[in-house]
């Protein structure tokens, strides 16, 4: 990653990077790094985060975020090669990549997750036994692993904590959309 930042620099506005829908995870998240890195790559619209991979793949575009099942294959077929982790720490099927903060110290990691929701108004008592079982769950060996063989890190954590989360990302990512002026596509 500090390769790339350093080749950007050097041709600063030359390169591209892909990403699926305005708004969507990887494009804020490409963005975060952008600003961050006060870099400038033109974005190129895709309809789906694998064209984009692809395109990666193919020499079209010079990078793009992606969950890490649209990128195995070709990491396992040195087409592409993994940069960096988008979060605060190393991710233990692969130790020897580097968290994008190890390279860019002012990096704030707009937050990403899976969860699960239920309707409003849903009984107290009914939250806590879904969150149990939730917990149990993804604290199972197998369960874990599987998911952390995704590219994934387990966080299970209470209601409370999961609100606190997406009350961060809105502040993030908020952020992120006000300093690039993003503004709603029709």
């Amino acid at each position: 990653l500090k390769e790339l930042i350093e080749y950007a620099r050097k041709h600063h506005g030359k390169l591209s990077y892909g990403r699926a829908g305005v708004g969507s995870v990887f494009h804020l998240t490409t963005e975060a790094l952008l600003q961050a890195t006060e870099l400038k790559m033109l974005h190129v619209p895709y309809k789906g985060v694998v064209n984009a991979v692809n395109d990666v793949a193919g020499g079209q575009i010079q990078m793009a975020l992606s969950a890490f099942p649209n990128v195995r294959a070709h990491l396992q077929t040195g087409k592409l090669k993994l940069l960096a982790w988008m979060g605060a720490r190393r991710f233990s099927a692969y130790p020897n990549v580097p968290a994008v903060s190890e390279a860019v110290p002012n990096y704030q990691q707009p937050p990403s997750w899976f969860g699960m929701f239920g309707p409003a108004g849903m009984q107290r008592p009914v939250v806590q036994r879904l969150n149990a079982e939730m917990v149990k769950a993804l604290n199972d060996p197998a369960i874990k692993t599987k998911v952390e063989g995704m590219g994934n890190h387990v966080i299970a954590n209470s209601p409370e904590d999961f609100a606190r989360l997406i009350a961060q990302g809105v502040v993030i990512f908020g952020d992120v959309v006000r300093r690039a002026g993003l503004k709603p596509e029709d």
